[in-house]
């Protein structure tokens, strides 16, 4: 491993946790999916029903959560083009995903100038998910990441 890569690895944490700070988050210490984050809570027992809920193709995250552990975002820094954000913000808007993507306005701490930030927040929803709307809605998540993302740079 390189300096410059070990370095990022050791100094990811401490940035994670200023990000976190400047929003009155904490940063989680497990990790939570995209369809928690938009369901507004964290259900373990969804991943023993659906696995493939915590996969989520994103690269060098963190997950943020409210005091009481309460999903609040996740910050992922993809190896992407600076519109990714904007595209997957319009991906979640056409198929109903209750998500915002934005660029936050910190740029990207890994490798800067080869990654880009991409935060995604949860919209409010109006009513409690059950599990089987959580899972549609993780199917409905994919695809928009797929949609906005048709070079396959953030891994899928």
């Amino acid at each position: 491993m390189s300096a410059d890569r070990r370095a990022a690895y050791l100094e990811h944490p401490a940035h994670c946790a200023r990000f976190a700070a400047k929003r009155g988050w904490k940063l989680a210490r497990t990790t939570f999916s995209l369809a928690e984050l938009a369901a507004g809570r964290r259900s373990p027992w969804f991943v023993r029903r659906y696995p493939r809920l915590r996969v989520c193709g994103l690269d060098h995250t963190a997950h943020f959560v409210w005091g009481r552990g309460r999903p609040a975002g996740i910050l992922t820094q993809p190896y992407a083009d600076a519109e990714l954000a904007a595209r997957l913000a319009e991906a979640f808007a056409q198929r109903g995903v209750p998500l915002a993507a934005t660029t936050p306005p910190e740029p990207s701490w890994w490798f800067p100038g080869w990654t880009v930030s991409v935060l995604f927040l949860p919209k409010p929803v109006s009513r409690r998910l059950s599990a089987d709307e959580i899972d549609a809605l993780d199917g409905e998540i994919h695809a928009a990441i797929e949609d906005a993302n048709p070079n396959g740079q953030m891994g899928l």
